[in-house]
C-alpha cells in the first residue's frame, strides 16, 4: 500500500514541476496561435514569462507580419509588453497595470487597403464569425436590493 502511495504522490510531484516549468512555453504557443487566427497573418512571441502567484504576465518582442499583398515585413512590433491583473471574481477581472514600450507601426499601402486596415477588417470578420456561432443567451443578472425591515 505504500508502494503506491509514493508512486502516486511521485507522479504529482512531477506533474507539478512539468506544468510550472512548460506552462511557459504552453501559454506562449497558444497566444501564437490565437493571434495568428484572429490577424490571418503570421505572428511570433519571443518571449513569454507567466507568474500565476503574482497574477502577473510579461511578453518580450512581438511581431505581427503584414498581411499578403504587401511589402513590409511587419505591420507592427512591441518590445515589452506586461499586464497585472488585481482582483477576480464571477463577472468581473480587475486590470491593475498595462504597461508597453517599444510600440511601432509601417504603415503601408498597396493598390486597394492599408495593411493595418486590412488586419483590423480580419479582426472583425473572425469577430463575427465567432459571435454568430457561439452566442447563446446570456443569464440575468443577479441584482441586490437593500431591504430594511
Amino acid at each position: 500500500m505504500k508502494k503506491i502511495i509514493y508512486k502516486l504522490l511521485g507522479l504529482v510531484v512531477v506533474l507539478v514541476v512539468a506544468v510550472v516549468f512548460f506552462i511557459d512555453s504552453i501559454g506562449k504557443d497558444y497566444a501564437q496561435d490565437y493571434a495568428q487566427k484572429l490577424l490571418k497573418t503570421p505572428v511570433s512571441i519571443s518571449q513569454f514569462d507567466s507568474h500565476i502567484l503574482d497574477k502577473s504576465l510579461n511578453i518580450n518582442f512581438i511581431e505581427v507580419q503584414n498581411p499578403p499583398n504587401f511589402k513590409g515585413k511587419n505591420a507592427f512590433s512591441l518590445d515589452y509588453f506586461s499586464l497585472k491583473i488585481g482582483d477576480i471574481s464571477d463577472n468581473l477581472i480587475v486590470i491593475d497595470e498595462i504597461k508597453f514600450d517599444g510600440l511601432k507601426f509601417t504603415l503601408e499601402q498597396n493598390a486597394n487597403k492599408v495593411n493595418l486596415t486590412q488586419l483590423l477588417e480580419n479582426l472583425k470578420k473572425q469577430n463575427k464569425n465567432t459571435s454568430a456561432t457561439t452566442s447563446r443567451p446570456r443569464k440575468p443578472r443577479k441584482t441586490h436590493q437593500n431591504k430594511t425591515l
